[in-house]
């Protein structure tokens, strides 16, 4: 008996030092590990984000008809991922003709260069929710109240910098170095606009089933350089429904001497929506439960 009272008493120390550990973790950092995010007891965090994270389909692609005539396309090449030492790093995705683009060996158009450095395993970014208002019970819909895509697309220092072919100084899913050396050393960007009350997330029992978003999404060149009319931005669409996702362009704009259609078809899954999981208060209850349970055993 003594030997028993001994192994039950160590077990209660083992578990105390456990949940306190659990508590402490949770209040500080509400506990997210591998994606799947934890409720603090009572007092849930709010703005948790949601990671983006996808894998695209390969197909993916950028392309535009006049100025460059030609396209890049995530599996045309050979599955390197890019890297910031030199800018022949990564495989060449990019930039083939136009008029070749059904052709398994398309010929160059331009510069040979890795416009998605990650291949298919986009970062994105992530969006941000009122925590405090999902319960972790039933269906809940919420609203999307912040949105990062710097993972999808940021500014190089080195875009405009072909001058000893400079190396992209980051890595994103959508080069901009790449972009820069496509559009002879032009300024550009890609810009996104504002949420709405019509973008949110869905949980069922406190799993994210849906993403329901969309916002617009601008291709921007200052075409100035060679000519044209300046900063010129052709309009498409960003969006997530369910866990699909979809940056799209298809536009047309005068450039002065020329019409330029740029066409960008970039689509995929998004990781987090099946996995990531906000469960009920009630674990905690369970855990404090078996805590009381364990203590009553060792005062006996």
């Amino acid at each position: 008996m003594p030997a028993r009272s001994t192994l039950t008493t160590d077990a209660a120390n083992r578990v105390a030092t456990a949940y306190r550990s659990t508590l402490s973790s949770l209040r500080l950092a509400g506990y997210a590990v591998a994606g799947v995010a934890t409720l603090t007891s009572g007092s849930p965090a709010a703005a948790n984000p949601i990671s983006l994270a996808s894998t695209m389909d390969g197909e993916s692609f950028i392309s535009e008809d006049a100025a460059t005539g030609g396209f890049g396309q995530i599996n045309r090449g050979d599955g390197t991922l890019g890297g910031t030492t030199s800018q022949t790093d990564g495989d060449i995705d990019a930039w083939y003709l136009l008029s070749d683009f059904n052709n398994p060996n398309a010929s160059p158009a331009g510069s040979q260069i890795d416009m998605f450095p990650r291949e298919a395993d986009f970062i994105v970014g992530d969006i941000a929710f009122d925590q405090s208002s999902v319960t972790g019970s039933g269906v809940e819909t919420v609203q999307i109240t912040g949105i990062d895509l710097s993972e999808f697309w940021s500014s190089d220092p080195n875009r405009v910098n072909s001058v000893g072919g400079s190396p992209a100084t980051l890595i994103t899913d959508i080069s901009d170095r790449a972009l820069g050396l496509v559009w002879f050393d032009l300024q550009g960007s890609l810009t996104f606009g504002g949420l709405d009350a019509g973008d949110t997330v869905t949980f069922t029992d406190g799993l994210l089933t849906s993403i329901d978003l969309d916002i617009t999404a601008q291709f921007n060149i200052d075409t100035s350089g060679f000519g044209g009319p300046g900063l010129t931005a052709w309009d498409g669409s960003f969006s997530i429904v369910g866990d699909q996702i979809s940056y799209q362009i298809l536009d047309t704009e005068n450039l002065g001497f020329f019409a330029s259609t740029i066409e960008a078809d970039i689509t995929g899954t998004v990781n987090s929506v099946g996995t990531y999981l906000i469960p009920e208060p009630a674990s905690l209850a369970l855990l404090a439960a078996g805590l009381g349970a364990c203590l009553i055993r060792r005062r006996r």
